[in-house]
């Protein structure tokens, strides 16, 4: 029994796992949130009461085996207080033997102490020997440069001798060459002491040498004395070994007496375990069995997921169809309201016309009356276009000079340009580096928080969620200040082009004046507020994109209710997430509904818009017919005056005819005049005077006061114009705007109806219902299963009781039958090691292979985030031409309306000016370039100037 009880611990381990599933294949709730954790089946909570009755039948079993083991371990500590008699004995002889070992330690040491005292002394009479010879050699070395000395000497004197005698051989005959020999004697001082000096420096060399060799003696003796000492130590290590081996040799004799004991233990093992591969064969079939009645599930769960998504697919075609003949419907309707507004334009458009031929007569008719003004005034713009000529090839000469001195310094910026570059590569290489040593630093963080970063993920999106909500507040309330702000700067704008066609109808010429000069700049300010709001433009265009990004996550969303759905039918998701999508869907319908009625009120603005259009227009209607009545005031006006001149003038005849007679002088003319005058017939030459004075007076008055009111009539009659051009632009905005909310609006109604569809009898969230429904009343039916399956968990510990008592009684028997048992679990072990090793092997090869994986993903998504790069740039660069198209065709437009002025008169200075523009614009994009290479985090702000200034 002592080899017995752990074994049956395991099988009781292995039997009790034991599935909580029935034939259909679904799940008990209890255990559906273990599913996926790992690939044991799910189990039963040890709290659960129907596992009450088999815990008391397997907490008797296991007490009847406690008291089994107890005996044993009452038999094996028995057999251990033999061992420990053994072991004081053997401790007995182990304590007498390390006493002798240390008498002969102490011996050994006291050989070792006198061996080192001799060792030391050796070495003094070593140094000393030493030293002796150095001194010896050094002695022997100073005695020999003597000797050498001596012999020099002794040459010395011998050659003086020698030139004494020859000197005074000589005195008598070479006096005459005594300063030549006076020379060479001097000559040869210097050589000596040339001599001298070189056999200093070879003393001094020769020492330092005797000094070097005396130093690398030094070194040697001590280089010996070490190496004795390793030998010494190396005997003393060679006598530990061998100890050391006595030692491994008296711990082998312990493992062969144990491994016999083992033996005996391993044959009792294998006669066991003949008896547990009976029952494990028995248990396999029965497992065999089970698994074919899941695999057959299985099949039919793959059947029925198989026609689901079917149904699915057809479902969702249905409903694309749907969606396309309705948006067919709804075009049809709003191009045949095109038809009818475009039919009411032509009809508003003859009438125009007439009204304009009518205003064309009229203006014809004051054509001819200024036509001799004009002579006048074109001899003045002659002189004025001659002193124009001569400024502009005043400026031609100053514009060459000034080329001139731009090529120098384009030279020179060029060699600048070339010295940034080099060092901005060098600057881009280092930012690479640490760009990569940064992804390095990332990419390791990143696996370290993967795991619990897995563990978060779901209320990170949650919290993710909301914060987009939050977002597309904020961005509705940012483009509604946009568009306020866009609808402010149109007005500001509106009003600088009346100022600015006011002041080119006054000036009327092309000479640069102040007024001129505020013209233009007025236009850079125009073109400021035209780029903020091209600016504001893609702002909107931005949000616009975002939006979509959002409905795409509403899709997406909707694509995981599908896939939560089809777990529900699954059995692996509860109720309650499917009530936080339906408050989520909740949600969002809300936001349909608020943006249905922002789309009411920008309908019911546009709806104001053009009624006031249309009030403008019929004001503009009522001015022109109030100008005919004006013109046939005048007339009746002009009747009146000549009446009432008539009156004054027969006063003045009066009075004068009054003040003749008085005199007695009165003339016959007077008379005839006053009574022709008061007929209504007056004499030839006071008719022509008469006409002379009334129509100097009458056309002084009449004319200044209609010169005044046609020019505040035409005055109105322009800014009436503007008005109608700026509402018809806004009229344009507002229905692009309108056609913008309609598209939102067919979305989020399709939305609605779709979701309409998912929660009704026959839809979606009305099958889920049903299915949960089903799903209950099946769990009803495991209940009762799990209560069969209990029953069988506690006969089934009977029976393992019944086969343990068994194998007992063989043991007993077979006493060969333990070793036999003992060989079969030790080849078992082995088996599972080798087993182990090759799962581990395995394991590293998945690894690399996910490892491999994740690079390959990496590459990937880095294609992909440069293409989705390129993409943008694409669809910026796309935007600034769409933009650039729209502005060409408005200047199109106001060429043709003829609002547009001509900076240029002659093809030869717009060719100039052109030229100059292509040179501006290559030194704008290389200026640019090298920008985008010195900060690459701003690349994409310079990319959209690249883009602008490229297209």
């Amino acid at each position: 029994m002592s080899d017995a009880s752990p074994r049956e611990m395991g099988e009781l381990a292995q039997g009790d796992r034991i599935p909580t599933r029935d034939d259909s294949g679904s799940i008990s709730p209890r255990t559906m949130h273990q599913h996926g954790e790992g690939d044991s089946m799910d189990l039963l909570e040890p709290k659960h009461p129907l596992m009450k009755r088999f815990q008391a039948a397997l907490k008797a079993h296991l007490e009847r085996q406690l008291l089994r083991l107890s005996e044993e371990v009452l038999e094996l500590e028995a057999a251990l207080k033999g061992k420990q008699v053994e072991r004081e004995d053997l401790g007995v002889e182990l304590y007498n033997l390390q006493q002798e070992v240390t008498k002969q330690q102490c011996l050994l040491d006291n050989y070792h102490d006198t061996l080192d005292s001799m060792i030391k002394t050796r070495q003094e009479t070593e140094t000393r020997v030493h030293a002796a010879r150095m001194r010896h050699k050094a002695e022997a070395e100073k005695l020999n440069k003597a000797e050498r000395k001596e012999e020099e000497l002794r040459s010395e004197l011998e050659s003086l001798m020698l030139l004494e005698k020859q000197f005074s051989d000589w005195e008598k005959d070479m006096e005459s060459d005594l300063t030549v020999s006076q020379r060479i004697s001097e000559k040869t001082k210097v050589d000596k002491k040339q001599l001298a000096d070189d056999k200093r420096r070879q003393d001094i060399f020769l020492l330092k040498l005797m000094t070097e060799v005396s130093n690398l003696s030094s070194q040697n003796s001590l280089l010996d004395t070490q190496f004795r000492v390793k030998d010494c130590e190396r005997a003393t290590i060679g006598q530990t070994v061998a100890d050391a081996n006595a030692d491994l040799q008296a711990l082998g004799q312990e493992q062969h007496r144990l491994l016999q004991s083992w033996n005996g233990v391993v044959i009792n093992i294998k006669q066991r375990d003949r008896v547990y591969e009976g029952v494990q064969k028995e248990l396999e079939k029965a497992k065999e069995q089970f698994l074919n009645v899941i695999s057959e599930i299985e099949g039919l769960k793959k059947s029925c997921t198989g026609e689901m998504e079917l149904n699915e697919k057809l479902t969702l075609a249905l409903h694309r169809h749907k969606t396309e003949v309705a948006s067919t419907q709804r075009s049809i309707g709003l191009e045949l309201d095109k038809k009818n507004n475009a039919e009411m334009q032509l009809s508003l458009v003859a009438n125009m016309m007439e009204q304009t031929e009518k205003d064309l007569g009229n203006a014809i008719n004051m054509y001819h009356q200024l036509t001799a003004e004009d002579k006048l005034a074109q001899q003045e713009v002659e002189k004025l276009s001659n002193e124009k000529v001569q400024l502009e090839d005043a400026i031609l000469q100053k514009l060459q000079c000034q080329i001139t001195q731009d090529k120098a310094g384009r030279h020179m910026n060029k060699q600048l340009f070339n010295l940034r570059d080099k060092t901005r590569s060098q600057e881009v290489q280092l930012f690479t580096t640490e760009n990569l040593l940064a992804q390095t630093s990332l990419q390791i963080e990143q696996h370290r928080g993967a795991n619990s970063h897995n563990e978060l993920l779901l209320e990170e999106l949650e919290r993710e969620l909301n914060l987009l909500n939050k977002e597309l507040i904020q961005v509705e309330r940012d483009l509604k200040q946009s568009k306020f702000l866009v609808g402010k700067k149109q007005g500001a704008v509106d009003t600088l082009n009346k100022k600015l066609e006011s002041m080119v109808s006054k000036t009327g010429t092309e000479v640069m004046s102040p007024e001129e000069l505020k013209i233009n700049n007025l236009n850079k300010k125009i073109d400021e507020t035209t780029e903020q709001s091209k600016k504001l433009q893609q702002f909107w265009l931005r949000q616009q994109g975002h939006i979509v990004q959002l409905s795409h996550q509403r899709d997406e969303q909707l694509h995981e209710i599908d896939i939560l759905r089809k777990r529900i039918w699954g059995g692996w998701m509860a109720v309650p997430e499917v009530l936080v999508m339906e408050q989520k869907n909740l949600k969002i319908e809300q936001e349909i509904e608020r943006y249905n009625k922002e789309e009411h009120s920008v309908g019911r603005s546009i709806k104001h818009l053009l009624h006031k259009l249309v009030t403008l227009n019929l004001q503009l209607c009522q001015r022109r017919g109030y100008k005919e009545e004006l013109d046939k005031d005048n007339v009746f006006i002009q009747g009146h005056y000549l009446n009432v001149l008539k009156g004054l003038y027969l006063n003045v005849l009066k009075v004068d005819i009054s003040q003749c007679s008085l005199r007695g002088s009165t003339s016959m003319f007077s008379r005839q005049v006053y009574h022709s005058a008061h007929s209504g017939a007056l004499p030839q030459c006071s008719q022509g005077r008469y006409i002379t004075v009334l129509t100097q007076g009458l056309y002084l008055n009449v004319l200044k006061d209609a010169e005044m009111e046609s020019v505040k009539l035409e005055a109105e009659l322009r800014e009436l114009e503007q008005e109608k051009i700026h509402l018809s632009d806004r009229v344009m905005d507002s229905q692009r705007e309108s056609l913008a909310w309609e598209k939102k609006l067919q979305m989020a109604v399709e939305n609605k109806m779709r979701m309409d569809q998912e929660r009704s009898k026959e839809g979606e969230i009305g099958n889920m219902k049903a299915e949960i429904h089903r799903m209950e009343v099946r769990y009803s039916q495991l209940k009762g299963v799990q209560r069969r399956l209990v029953l069988d968990l506690e006969q089934c510990v009977s029976r393992r009781e019944a086969i343990v008592d068994v194998a007992d009684a063989r043991e007993k028997r077979n006493i060969r039958g333990a070793n036999n048992v003992r060989i079969n679990f030790q080849k078992k072990l082995e088996d599972l090691q080798n087993k182990l090793k090759q799962v581990n092997s395995q394991i590293k090869s998945v690894e690399q292979d996910i490892l491999d994986a994740e690079k390959n993903q990496q590459s990937v998504l880095e294609q992909l985030s440069v293409k989705q790069d390129g993409l943008k740039g694409l669809e910026e660069r796309n935007l600034e031409l769409l933009i650039r198209r729209q502005h060409k065709v408005k200047m199109y437009e106001d060429v043709k309306r003829g609002r547009h002025k001509l900076l240029f008169r002659s093809e030869a200075s717009l060719n100039v000016e052109h030229q100059h523009q292509k040179i501006v614009k290559s030194e704008l994009i290389s200026i640019v370039e090298t920008l985008m290479s010195d900060f690459p985090l701003h690349r994409v702000k310079f990319g959209r100037i690249l883009n602008y200034l490229t297209t």
